[in-house]
């Protein structure tokens, strides 16, 4: 479902920030000792301003997904994020795993995260990220029953939105969708989301990876999107948690030569990663013996639904309603 965009325009680009702060750590990975929530404060108390200034300094409106708990935690640094007139979308209560709720928990949450919006923000939100990307087989009525227009949880496209149908799951026969939703879907992508490239979890994901890699991914969706899909729409995800700084944009210069230099930048990793097999490799003919690959630039398998991470653009919510679309 192509978005009608500008005269003139191809593409909508849309930079999600979920403002998790100790949620995440709390609500997903069930982790609350001083360590892993000072994570979360480094993301209100730095992440958050930064962010804020590069908005500022190439006039963006984000879409900030923030869970009612940071809104409370951290006061004055969601009160910069108001004050920015940065769109402000639900993220659930606590970064609750909504999977795992039953339904009447489920109704509770949402009740107090809309709740939440009214006393912080002064209003209802018009949009929802789950906080596990993922829904119950309640959700999606749920958010219709609610009052919200768009969603942003879901990978049923890549760069079109669309209207979500519920499924009903049979095994020994094709399951059964439903109807539409009015519920306007932006999906999410985990090739997307800068979380599981950049957090290391002991245990649960490796991140620590390159931030190279990651900006190419990004760069190939992005010219993907562009040369083959009518008014597409790309999300982008960056929660403010503990990221230190990413290379600025500029210096890969996407927007001035987007296929020359991602190319070049291709050959050089390759060119490193020969390089480092070749210090790997014994220079003697000795007996061969297993070798195992050592590919530091990317992360592992992303959490599983049992202890998803926050939300992908954004996510994203990518071009969501009511958001000025920024584009190229």
């Amino acid at each position: 479902m192509p978005l009608t965009l500008p005269a003139g325009k191809k593409i909508a680009v849309n930079i999600g920030c979920d403002f998790d702060a100790h949620s995440v750590w709390m609500g997903t990975f069930g982790k609350t000792s001083p360590s892993y929530l000072s994570r979360g404060e480094f993301g209100a108390e730095v992440g958050v301003p930064r962010v804020l200034d590069l908005f500022d300094r190439f006039d963006i409106t984000g879409t900030w997904c923030t869970p009612v708990h940071s809104m409370e935690t951290f006061p004055e640094a969601f009160a910069t994020i108001l004050e920015a007139d940065q769109e402000i979308a639900a993220h659930g209560c606590f970064h609750e795993s909504v999977p795992s709720l039953d339904e009447e928990t489920e109704v509770r949450l949402m009740e107090q995260t809309i709740e939440g919006h009214l006393k912080h923000v002064g209003k209802r939100p018009r949009g929802y990220r789950s906080p596990a990307w993922d829904f119950t087989e309640h959700t999606l009525a749920l958010l219709e029953k609610t009052g919200f227009e768009w969603d942003s949880s879901l990978m049923g496209r890549d760069f079109q939105p669309y209207h979500p149908r519920p499924v009903e799951v049979r095994w020994e026969e094709g399951s059964v969708r439903g109807p539409e939703s009015p519920i306007l879907e932006f999906p999410v992508s985990w090739y997307l989301d800068d979380f599981p490239v950049g957090e290391y979890i002991p245990g649960v994901n490796q991140g620590l990876g390159s931030a190279e890699v990651m900006f190419q991914r990004f760069q190939d969706h992005f010219d993907f999107a562009y040369e083959r899909e009518t008014n597409p729409v790309l999300g982008d995800h960056r929660p403010p948690a503990d990221h230190r700084p990413r290379p600025p944009p500029a210096r890969h210069g996407a927007a001035a030569d987007p296929h020359g230099r991602p190319r070049r930048r291709l050959v050089r990793l390759a060119q490193r990663d020969l390089r480092l097999l070749d210090r790997l490799t014994p220079a003697t003919s000795a007996p061969s013996r297993p070798r195992t690959a050592l590919n530091p630039s990317e992360p592992s398998d992303p959490p599983t639904a049992a202890s998803p991470p926050p939300s992908r653009i954004h996510h994203p919510s990518a071009g969501a309603p009511g958001n000025p679309v920024r584009t190229p």
